[in-house]
């Protein structure tokens, strides 16, 4: 199976009509001129709505690229230990981690080392990689 990313395209349309006190927002498919948002108030509000699907686009097409093409990687890095017990997102670490003393080793499915860094680096700060 091969997946080709592709880009994610609309167009901000501000609509207004005689009787109506305010205009309203929406996106639409630029080729098609199907609508494919809800209304909104404000174009700051279409932005975030059109940001977040954006986000969500490229992170299914990353997980779908690791998921075929990846492997699993095993990095591990110096922490400060007192930041990864107290930290909010190591209770949200997807990844098999391992802490003893002030290193930690996470075995995560990703496209390359590099990859799997950026991802680790997401949850934790990392003060020095081991190879």
């Amino acid at each position: 199976m091969n997946q080709k990313k592709k880009s994610f395209v609309a167009n901000l349309i501000k609509y207004r009509q005689a009787d109506m006190k305010e205009p309203i927002w929406f996106w639409i498919n630029p080729s098609t001129g199907t609508i494919i948002s809800d209304e909104f108030k404000t174009p700051e509000d279409a932005e975030k709505w059109f940001d977040n699907v954006l986000y969500i686009h490229n992170e299914t097409f990353d997980l779908i690229e690791r998921s075929m093409k990846g492997k699993f990687f095993k990095v591990k890095g110096k922490v400060d230990v007192g930041d990864v017990i107290s930290s909010k997102k190591a209770n949200d670490c997807p990844f098999t981690m391992h802490l003893e003393d002030d290193i930690i080793e996470f075995d995560l499915l990703a496209k390359d080392e590099e990859d799997a860094k950026k991802r680790v680096s997401e949850f934790f700060e990392i003060l020095e990689w081991y190879e």
